[in-house]
């Protein structure tokens, strides 16, 4: 008797290009957490710590209602924002909020702080734009509640 093998439930936010597109083209004000963990790919218990210490803001009723500005950054912690372009493809300028648009920025550092960039990249299995980017968006975190509050909005 031949055994019977059951394939996994399908799920509508498998893969980041699916949770790119909910999470920007299909925009809602507010999210359950496990939608929020749905959309972000991010650790339910990561998701209820951060809750807990204050970093995402939720209106606690029956599951937590988290904006959606949140959501969009815990999936941008984990996505590059090219990627984020490429799966939104000609609808990016539309879905993105303006200071999320990429502009380009020419600056000169010392030669040992591009290296440390680069190595630091190279380390993480990413570019040094994506490493810059994930340092710029984590940013505000280091440096206090005064730096959130001013970049929440635009996001």
């Amino acid at each position: 008797m031949a055994s019977k093998t059951t394939k996994p439930a399908s799920h509508p936010y498998r893969d980041d290009r699916a949770r790119i597109r909910a999470v920007f083209l299909d925009r809602r004000e507010a999210y359950s957490a496990p939608a929020a963990v749905q959309l972000t790919g991010l650790d339910r218990a990561d998701l209820l710590d951060r809750i807990e210490s204050g970093e995402i803001d939720s209106t606690r009723r029956v599951t937590h209602a988290i904006p959606w500005d949140d959501v969009a950054r815990l999936l941008m912690e984990r996505v590059p924002l090219e990627a984020i372009y490429d799966a939104l493809g000609d609808r990016a300028d539309e879905a993105l909020p303006p200071l999320l648009r990429l502009e380009r920025l020419d600056v000169r550092v010392p030669a040992y702080a591009l290296r440390v960039f680069e190595w630091i990249a190279r380390f993480d299995g990413v570019t040094v734009e994506q490493y810059l980017h994930r340092e710029l968006l984590t940013l505000p975190k280091r440096r206090g509640a005064r730096t959130r509050k001013w970049t929440r909005s635009p996001v």
